[in-house]
């Protein structure tokens, strides 16, 4: 048990030292924003358009090396998807809002966006052939849709031949490079399984477990190593310290010793099997709130800090 809550603190730490506060200091470590398992920003269903590359690799090339394999969607809002995997897994995350808007140029004749988040797709022709420079490496779909239509085919290849029901053969050519582009950069490499995002995922669920209650009396406060920490204590506690998993720093308390050791075990296993990446890199700003004596409470069945109690941002190693 001391060693899991050494590598917990030990995590934080790391976050801390690492700066994730400082918007020059979030590098990109996987082409973009790193994708998540349960990200409540990527999970939204888009009302707008959503596009979508499926690729089919030679027999010679692995499943895990082929992307595309699992399928590959980035929808209006920026939210990117790849799955589902053979399990029904899926990764998603944010486009770079520079990719977004590139992606969303090479669209201008194939979709009609509203300003309020949907888009209408216009009319495709019949299907075209025109003939690429290069052979694709993998036999590629490329479909769109929206929220009131079923996905129409853009483009499909196969070797030189590139087939297409847009409005001219550089249209085609353009939108097939800027998906593959994409595909390349937020796509791979997101094996299934994968043993960080899972832990993730599963890490994500157990927290968000621990926060129902009846009564103000259920409800807690909680530090970086999980310690139970009383209200009129000189804490300060992080609400989000740029970790793709927030701090339980207020949950119901028998739950939270229910399942300590298990929350433990789960940290650890993360924490080794995701390093780095568990930072995100869209992060901008840490924040957390100081005790003042006053309770946790229980809100609309849920534990949560009173709303006296301000959450505010802060800088690493500086006092609170």
């Amino acid at each position: 048990m001391r060693s899991a809550l050494i590598a917990i603190s030990a995590f934080y730490l790391g976050i801390t030292l690492m700066g994730c506060n400082n918007n020059n200091s979030n590098q990109d470590l996987s082409g973009g924003d790193l994708p998540s398992a349960n990200r409540g920003d990527s999970g939204t269903e888009s009302t707008g358009w959503s596009l979508k590359l499926s690729s089919k690799c030679a027999n010679s090339v692995s499943v895990a090396d082929c992307v595309g394999y699992y399928g590959f969607s980035v929808d209006q809002q920026g939210h990117y998807k790849v799955g589902p995997g053979p399990a029904g897994e899926v990764r998603s995350g944010n486009l770079k809002a520079e990719d977004l808007q590139s992606l969303s140029a090479l669209l201008k004749n194939t979709v009609n966006e509203d300003g309020a988040g949907g888009a209408s797709l216009s009319l495709l022709g019949s299907e075209e052939h025109v003939s690429m420079e290069a052979a694709a490496t993998s036999e590629d779909l490329v479909t769109i849709s929206n929220s009131s239509a079923e996905p129409q085919k853009l483009i499909r290849t196969s070797g030189l031949d590139l087939y297409f029901t847009l409005k001219s053969p550089d249209e085609a050519k353009a939108l097939y490079a800027g998906i593959r582009k994409l595909a390349e950069a937020y796509y791979a490499p997101i094996p299934f399984p994968d043993t960080c995002e899972d832990g993730i995922n599963s890490l994500q669920n157990l927290t968000a477990n621990l926060t129902s209650c009846k009564q103000d009396s259920d409800c807690g406060y909680f530090d970086n190593t999980l310690k139970l920490v009383a209200p009129d204590a000189q804490a300060f506690l992080e609400v989000d310290n740029c970790a793709r998993v927030l701090p339980a720093s207020v949950a119901n308390i028998e739950a939270m010793k229910t399942n300590k050791s298990k929350l433990e075990e789960s940290w650890t296993q993360v924490i080794q099997a995701c390093g780095e990446k568990l930072r995100r890199t869209d992060c901008t700003e840490r924040t957390g709130f100081s005790l003042n004596k006053v309770a946790a409470s229980c809100q609309q069945g849920v534990c949560k800090a009173p709303s006296s109690l301000a959450v505010t941002a802060f800088t690493p190693g500086a006092s609170q």
